[in-house]
Order: C-alpha cells, then sequence, then structure tokens
C-alpha cells in the first residue's frame, strides 16, 4: 500500500515533467505553458511538503510505511477494541 502510494506520487509528478514537456515543444509554446508549469509545480510542491509535515520526518518509503502501520492501521485497530492509544502514548 505504501509503495503503491509512493509510487503514484512519483507518476504524478513526472507526469508534470511530461505535460510540460510535450505542451511546450509539441502541441503550444513556453508562452501559454509556462503559468501552467508554475501552478502545477507549485501545487506539487505543497503537497509533498504536506505530507513531509505530517509525518514530521523527511519523506522516504520506510517513514511512510511506519506512519501508516503506527498512525492510520494502529489506530483503527484500536478503536475497534476500545483501547485508547492517546493514554497509552501518555504512560
Amino acid at each position: 500500500m505504501a509503495k503503491r502510494r509512493m509510487y503514484l506520487d512519483m507518476i504524478l509528478l513526472a507526469s508534470n515533467v511530461g505535460f510540460v514537456g510535450v505542451g511546450t515543444y509539441v502541441v503550444y509554446s513556453w508562452d501559454i505553458i509556462e503559468p501552467w508549469a508554475y501552478f502545477i509545480s507549485s501545487f506539487a510542491s505543497i503537497y509533498l511538503f504536506r505530507k513531509s509535515v505530517k509525518f514530521r520526518k523527511p519523506f522516504s518509503l520506510s517513514n511512510y510505511k511506519n506512519y501508516l502501520i503506527y498512525e492510520v492501521y494502529l489506530g483503527k485497530a484500536a478503536g475497534r477494541v476500545g483501547l485508547d492509544l492517546k493514554e497509552l502514548k501518555d504512560k
């Protein structure tokens, strides 16, 4: 699951590069693609920065796996059995 999401992020970034390349050299010109490229790249940077802030660590596969295991899946499993993880972290 974590690898799939990391690959999806990489595909999104690669498609940005492909869009700018094709848009600049094949379909349109740089004058038309430049504002699009600026905003698409800005949103991609904000998206990846948000992920790194969410993990409080650099965005890597191992940090992302740890986040999924301990925060997402363990939290859901603890909620099903009525275990309070915040109380356990405080001890």
